[in-house]
């Protein structure tokens, strides 16, 4: 998952720049990748807060909402 990211075009999908060591799949609980992710997808999002963050209008005020690129409009 790190190489797909780092290999990848975190850039152009994520508007967001990714430099990480491999070591992080070195951590058997994946906590220190687990905070990369969420880091990206936290980084992202705030990119989206002027748009409402690309959830959908149906979105209940209520629930918890989980930003995510493939699933904007």
């Amino acid at each position: 998952m790190l190489t797909h990211i780092l290999q990848g075009d975190p850039l152009a999908n994520y508007g967001v720049r990714v430099e990480a060591p491999m070591s992080l799949v070195d951590d058997p609980g994946a906590d220190t990748l687990d905070a990369l992710l969420c880091a990206i997808q936290a980084a992202r999002d705030w990119r989206q807060k002027d748009s409402g963050f690309d959830a959908p209008d149906e979105l209940d005020a209520l629930e918890g909402w989980i930003a995510d690129p493939m699933l904007a409009a």
